[in-house]
């Protein structure tokens, strides 16, 4: 069975497989998955995991999280005057 990306449909190759999404399970391609630290791939101790990320689920779990597809991590906090 051959994955389309969620976002832009383009279809997976048989050497690049897509990733899904941790929480929603969508396929995403290179340019539309977002990689983040997410808790729930937490070790325990202060690290946390990375996980693989849509850009809706992103937003909905994560809205902390800001400038992913520029690859700097930022938080509002941070972002704020």
């Amino acid at each position: 069975m051959t994955w389309e990306c969620a976002y832009c449909g383009v279809e997976e190759k048989a050497n690049i497989r897509f990733p899904v999404c941790h929480h929603c399970g969508r396929p995403v391609c290179q340019l539309h998955r977002e990689m983040i630290p997410d808790n729930a791939f937490s070790s325990g101790l202060s690290a946390s995991g990375i996980a693989v990320h849509c850009a809706d689920c992103r937003r909905d779990y994560h809205p902390e999280i800001l400038n992913i597809e520029l690859g700097e991590a930022s938080t509002r906090e941070a972002a704020a005057p």
